[in-house]
């Protein structure tokens, strides 16, 4: 095992892997398996030299902490002066790069000369680059040697905001689902016949962050017209849940809409081999792995064309114009009516292509795109 300050070495910066942190910490623990010295060592040397976990909070149990347990581990306790610490120790052990998971968390470069700063990537999710930036974030991206995208949409969006994002050296790198040898399976999914005629969207219920929830409420009496059996799965939680929760009795829906607020893997695993179709019309998704998710399972998707649901379902589902309320009805209806020979290809090309967002693939393009640009 190489020595942190060997010139391979690279670290990783993070500002925890808790899987209740939502989806920048999924990036985090994708990354850390990408990382683990000793695979895909044909994507180029760096990743083997991957040493140091600087994470600001604490592993809530051992599981999590196992994910980043082949690396040299600095966790934080939450404290972001021991965290601004462990990140100036590049001044001595000098790494090939720092891999900061989050803009927020690139700061960090920003407080040391230039001179002492070691070469850096920083990751851009998506709602964080869409908005005006603080000097020093705007620095920190400024002068990182490499931007990595979940999405081109993630990219372009931002460049609306910042123009000079389009000059900066940038990958795109796809996200992934799953752990490392799962490229070629996924979960198995129950029979059309055995599934309800039900919707569901998974999502954190944030107002500046709509899923397409007020879109798909609209839609429910003409689809309940059509399906008269068709329920609407609502699962996630959020400061915005009891504005959506109003909304539904407001439209005399309670019967046919239930809210679950947040739910563990075995619940959510039951609500994505139960539903027919899987209806997020998002106004801003930087990616969606729950797509990809939900894909596995056989459940085919409805996404929005105002966000990255085309980069992630492709030609294997529907993308919709949110602010078409016909157009998402109609959509809506397809998997919900299709017999069973139908839907069985609809779940059978949604499954075939969950299969690219592998944690196999993810993998080998993080490793490349840093040994490309480091080494």
């Amino acid at each position: 095992m190489m020595h942190p300050n060997h010139p391979l070495a690279v670290w990783l910066t993070s500002s925890g892997i808790d899987p209740a942190m939502g989806g920048i910490a999924s990036v985090t623990r994708s990354c850390l398996e990408a990382l683990a010295p000793g695979k895909f060592p044909e994507a180029g040397p760096a990743p083997g030299g991957a040493m140091r976990f600087i994470c600001l909070q604490n592993p809530p149990d051992r599981e999590a902490e196992d994910c980043a347990g082949k690396l040299r581990n600095r966790f934080c306790r939450g404290s972001r002066l021991r965290f601004l610490f462990e990140v100036a120790l590049q001044v001595f052990h000098r790494p090939a790069l720092i891999l900061f998971e989050h803009v927020d968390l690139a700061q960090c470069q920003t407080l040391l000369p230039r001179p002492l700063r070691c070469p850096y990537a920083v990751w851009g999710h998506g709602i964080e680059l869409w908005r005006a930036l603080p000097a020093r974030k705007e620095e920190a991206l400024r002068e990182a040697d490499l931007l990595l995208f979940n999405s081109s949409f993630t990219r372009e969006k931002a460049a609306t905001f910042h123009p000079w994002i389009l000059d900066r050296p940038y990958r795109v790198i796809p996200l992934c689902r799953g752990k490392s040898g799962e490229s070629e399976s996924s979960p198995a999914s129950p029979e059309s016949s055995s599934r309800k005629p039900d919707i569901l969207t998974v999502g954190r219920l944030v107002e500046d962050r709509p899923k397409g929830h007020l879109e798909i409420l609209a839609a429910m009496p003409e689809i309940l017209a059509k399906s008269p059996r068709t329920h609407w799965h609502i699962a996630g939680s959020g400061p915005w849940g009891k504005t959506l929760e109003a909304k539904i009795k407001e439209a005399s829906m309670e019967s046919h809409i239930t809210m679950h607020g947040f739910v563990d893997e075995e619940k959510l695993e039951q609500l994505f081999q139960s539903s027919r179709v899987f209806a997020m019309p998002s106004h801003g998704e930087g990616f969606g792995l729950v797509y990809a998710e939900a894909m596995s399972h056989g459940l085919p998707c409805i996404g929005s064309n105002l966000d990255a649901a085309p980069e992630v379902i492709g030609d294997d589902g529907w993308i919709v114009d949110p602010a078409d309320g016909a157009a998402l009805t109609n959509t809506l209806l397809i998997p919900l009516l299709a017999d069973e020979t139908e839907f069985s290809r609809y779940s059978k090309v949604a499954k075939e292509r969950s299969l690219f967002f592998n944690q196999d693939r993810f993998s080998r393009d993080l490793r490349e795109a840093l040994a490309d640009s480091f080494l």
